[in-house]
């Protein structure tokens, strides 16, 4: 026979004995748990890094050497979403640059045109280059609508959804 002291003494070192190895271990575990996963994400952290200190017109592909094999695919995707970026971009800039060049002479036209007209004393010499002036403006007019038809292709052959047939 125990008495009851005695046998709650010896359930208090039972449970001691089995919680301090159990308290040991989760902190353990913890620790353990925490260096696994802060490597795991080291790739991810120089990735933030890498971009954080790249220039906003530099959209070439991520370096992937070092990458998990696990993060290699967002580092693919992320790459190839880069590579349609700046295709879009390059498409802007070549309309840009083809709308400047191609309004160059008709704005040219238009404005010597117009002085012209400002400028002649007889009525017949003003009616005729405002008969060339309305001309030109028209003539511009359409310039400008197959430009916003070229850059309304290009948008949405680059928007499209593609899907593979048979």
């Amino acid at each position: 026979g125990q008495t009851l002291r005695a046998r709650q003494a010896m359930t208090r070192d039972l449970v001691l004995d089995a919680l301090l190895p159990m308290i040991v271990a989760g902190v353990a575990m913890l620790i353990f748990a925490f260096v696994v996963i802060r490597s795991a994400l080291q790739p991810l952290e120089a990735l933030v890094e890498n971009l954080s200190e790249r220039d906003p017109y530099d959209l070439t592909p991520m370096p992937t050497d070092r990458v998990p094999r696990e993060l290699q695919v967002m580092f693919g995707a992320m790459n190839g979403f880069m590579q349609r970026l700046d295709g879009q971009i390059e498409a802007m800039r070549n309309l840009i640059s083809d709308t400047a060049h191609q309004l160059r002479t008709p704005v040219a036209a238009i404005r010597v045109h117009a002085e012209s007209a400002m400028t002649s004393p007889a009525a017949s010499g003003r009616d005729r280059a405002l008969d060339r002036l309305a001309a030109r403006t028209r003539s511009l007019g359409t310039l400008l609508d197959q430009l916003l038809s070229r850059a309304m292709v290009i948008h949405r052959t680059d928007s499209a959804p593609r899907t593979p047939l048979d």
